[in-house]
């Protein structure tokens, strides 16, 4: 199933904007395809996932380095597209605060929520890896 159809996926605008930018990584990310489905999805699974997708067998433990850094960028970029920009908001998110964590990244480091070069080198790698 192409989870990346405007047919398919019944999405605004925005999400198929966002989608055509990010969506080429998320695919190739072991994520649970129902977390794909339109934009709500993406956003239960986002905000939720530790309590809903565990049933799907998704764990960010299962995640390469280079998975769980362009995770972490996606979900980094959700965040700014859609103007979740507190710090309050963001750490409503299992998801986010887990892979920050696992990269030993502040939760919220007085509202500067920028990634280290070492993560963006796991992102970079692993899109070049996939889209090269």
């Amino acid at each position: 199933m192409n989870f990346f159809t405007k047919k398919e996926a019944n999405v605004d605008e925005s999400w198929d904007s966002w989608l055509e930018t990010k969506g080429n990584l998320l695919k190739f990310l072991p994520l649970p395809p129902s977390s794909l489905l339109d934009k709500h999805h993406f956003g239960d699974f986002v905000w939720n996932y530790a309590d809903i997708y565990p049933i799907e067998g998704f764990s960010i433990k299962s995640l390469s380095n280079e998975e769980a850094a362009a995770l972490l960028y996606i979900i980094d970029s959700y965040f700014m597209d859609y103007n979740f920009d507190g710090c309050d908001e963001r750490l409503l998110s299992e998801l986010y605060c887990d892979l920050r964590t696992r990269f030993g990244l502040s939760l919220c480091p007085d509202d500067d929520f920028s990634l280290p070069p070492s993560i963006l080198d796991f992102y970079t790698s692993f899109s070049l890896s996939c889209l090269g």
